[in-house]
């Protein structure tokens, strides 16, 4: 397995290797009070480290069938976790809220001779579909707001209304949910634990084929320090009884055969279907009345239940 998953040489992805992620450029944090304007500041943007994506990656690289496997990142960054892609057997997709490293991604993947499409979008501006694998490293706790979010189990109400407020991590795996048959990703470690026990939909639970704890000095040299989770989503699973729960000790050993239940057809082309929502001018554009009757249908028109 391991030799199977470094068989494609990766030159090609050195240019991207160079870029470093906003989370490790941030001024360390004096105490927690300043953590929500770090956050802002540096976008929840933490790079997989290679060891890890390398872990993550191994779940589904002996995957090989007579098409290209389509592959979704909804928070790509410098493409880390799809570095051990080939271009003769995967297409790739991605997309992240920062410009610089999505151009640079979409120029290295199409100059490898990759099927590939990178956007610049956060994941609340996407409704993915038809894909085989998602590979994830969510910026976590990043507060989403849009009416553009999917109306999946853990988005709730928000500023433009019902299902329009979400956490990103969250909402990423979620997504990733509906949109993909096999999702490998990586998250809070309590987030983790609360996927797989069902805390966050019974749907996660019956899906869940794994949760591996990675070493708490996983994102040393990101500067993070976080208690980490990858957690495996199967398409289904026979027996959940069967769901695997270990602590990583060695990043360089693969992760275990799950017997994941990929698929080999493709029912159409995938999609990230991009939706971007327009702040730049009012959604009100009449001239004010004084008359008081009015102010609640028009709002209503507005968030769409009228």
């Amino acid at each position: 397995m391991q030799r199977d998953l470094f068989s494609f040489e990766r030159d090609w992805y050195e240019p991207l290797r160079a870029i470093r992620s906003l989370g490790s450029q941030a001024p360390s944090i004096a105490h927690q009070g300043e953590l929500a304007a770090a956050r802002r500041q540096h976008l929840g943007q933490f790079f997989t480290p290679d060891a890890i994506a390398a872990f993550m990656w191994s779940f589904v690289s002996g995957w090989r069938i007579d098409r290209r496997i389509r592959i979704l990142d909804n928070s790509v960054g410098s493409g880390r976790l799809l570095q051990y892609a080939d271009p003769e057997r995967h297409a790739v997709y991605g997309i992240d809220v920062h410009a610089e490293v999505i151009e640079q991604c979409q120029k290295v993947f199409e100059e490898a001779g990759f099927h590939c499409e990178f956007r610049r979008a956060g994941m609340e501006e996407i409704h993915p579909a038809r894909f085989d694998i998602a590979l994830l490293n969510p910026p976590f706790s990043i507060h989403l707001e849009s009416p553009h979010l999917q109306p999946l189990a853990c988005t709730t109400w928000g500023r433009y209304g019902a299902y329009t407020s979400a956490l990103s991590h969250d909402y990423a795996v979620h997504q990733a949910l509906e949109a993909a048959n096999i999702v490998v990703a990586l998250l809070p470690l309590t987030t983790a634990e609360a996927m797989a026990a069902g805390e966050q939909g019974d749907s996660l639970k019956r899906r869940a084929a794994g949760l591996f704890e990675l070493p708490g000095d996983a994102f040393k040299l990101e500067g993070a320090n976080v208690r980490t989770a990858v957690v495996v989503f199967d398409r289904y699973r026979d027996r959940p009884s069967d769901f695997v729960r270990a602590v990583v000790q060695d990043l360089a050993e693969p992760g275990p055969n799950l017997g994941l239940h990929f698929e080999e057809r493709s029912y159409g082309e995938a999609r990230l279907r991009l939706q971007k929502l327009d702040d730049s001018v009012p959604f009100i554009t009449r001239a004010v009345t004084g008359r008081r009757q009015l102010a609640w249908p028009v709002v209503d028109v507005c968030f769409g239940r009228w």
